[in-house]
């Protein structure tokens, strides 16, 4: 059986993730409740940064105390930033379920 603790390295040092599935189940949730939000304001232009920081705390929750600015070297990092950061931890995330 894989640890479900895993250690990623950042440009801030080090943060760590807890991959049990309630952990990604209350990302997912989060995620998809602030693209809800956002796209019934598809006409207008959406301030991120309230939603950034909604998923800052969960993510510094996940990944320990700090991990935000450990990771992005802010406390509520861009769509841009949330966007990579996903999609290459995604990868990670896949390689660790399939024991890889």
């Amino acid at each position: 059986m894989a640890k479900m603790l895993k250690v990623i390295r950042v440009q801030g040092g080090t943060i760590l993730f807890d991959m049990r599935r309630s952990r990604l189940d209350r990302f997912a949730e989060l995620m998809r409740k602030i693209a809800e939000k956002i796209s019934h304001n598809e006409n207008e232009t959406t301030d991120f940064r309230p939603f950034s920081c909604e998923i800052a705390k969960e993510f510094d929750q996940a990944f320990g105390c700090g991990a935000t600015v450990k990771t992005f070297g802010v406390s509520a990092p861009s769509l841009l930033q949330w966007e990579e950061f996903w999609d290459k931890f995604g990868v990670l995330l896949d390689k660790w379920i399939r024991g890889v």
